[in-house]
């Protein structure tokens, strides 16, 4: 964690003492969370957060209520640790925005798992859990009509 903390440009990271966590994300609402995408392996770990904790993080704090928007072509990893169905992948080119084909076809695959789960929580990712992160993040706000 410690390489972590200095390759972040000091950039406030969550940490949750009691279960172990420091992760770079950040809760936009109780149920929309933005965050860098995670990196499976040494040596990419020793500067990102590791896989098995972004997923224990989702294990510990949402349970099976979560559904992860990978909008990051250029860092891949193990999606299936999530569980099924629990990642979404949009091709988003770093540096560009998504289309608008994008933004549908992602709000159309999130909407009825919203619907029909209360406890649902999104989280979206992109290589530092920036721009493209946001306009997702930004998107989903304006939907679900989260943002006032």
């Amino acid at each position: 964690a410690a390489l972590r903390n200095i390759s972040g440009d000091h950039e406030k990271r969550y940490v949750d003492l009691s279960l172990d966590f420091d992760l770079d994300l950040t809760y936009l609402t109780p149920r929309l969370i933005v965050m860098a995408a995670p990196a499976d392996g040494l040596p990419a770990s020793l500067v990102r957060d590791p896989l098995r904790e972004a997923v224990r993080f989702f294990g510990e704090r949402h349970g099976k209520h979560f559904v992860v928007v990978n909008c990051a072509p250029e860092r891949v990893y193990s999606w299936g640790q999530f569980g099924p169905g629990a990642v979404e992948v949009l091709d988003i080119q770093q540096g560009g925005p998504p289309t608008m084909a994008q933004l549908v076809h992602l709000l159309n695959a999130l909407a009825p798992r919203h619907a029909t789960d209360a406890a649902l929580a999104v989280c979206v990712q992109s290589h530092r859990g920036g721009a493209r992160a946001g306009v997702l993040a930004g998107a989903w706000l304006l939907y679900t009509r989260e943002c006032t």
